[in-house]
């Protein structure tokens, strides 16, 4: 997915996403950053020979944890007949948000303890 990201994080500005596709092909986008609240969501808006894609991470409280929300809304002239490549994407979102998952539970379990780089101080 997401391989490399250049610029602010910030609403208004843009960015320069590297993408690598579920067939490895490499792309670059620039994208809008539409909403940026780190404690809620990240959204931006970027095209390409006529599709324009709005991607976006929601994150939400649910009981003593948060929901994680990812997706993308395709919109344009050739959005609908193009949909068969979008589709294809999904394996790859899948395989971010497991990711991200595995990360994110294992910094929450870690957290507190020293690690053993040698710095002897605890992760936040």
């Amino acid at each position: 997915m997401v391989v490399a990201a250049e610029g602010p994080a910030t609403e208004g500005s843009t960015a320069k996403l590297h993408y690598r596709s579920n067939i490895g092909l490499h792309l670059r986008f620039r994208v809008r950053i539409m909403r940026s609240d780190p404690e809620r969501e990240l959204r931006w808006v970027g095209s390409r020979l006529g599709v324009s894609g709005e991607h976006y991470f929601l994150l939400m409280a649910e009981g003593s944890g948060t929901h994680f929300v990812h997706g993308e809304v395709f919109r344009g002239l050739l959005a609908g007949p193009m949909s068969f490549l979008f589709r294809d994407q999904v394996p790859v979102f899948d395989t971010f948000n497991r990711a991200l998952k595995d990360v994110a539970e294992h910094r929450f379990k870690t957290a507190g303890v020293a690690p053993t780089d040698g710095t002897g101080q605890a992760r936040p």
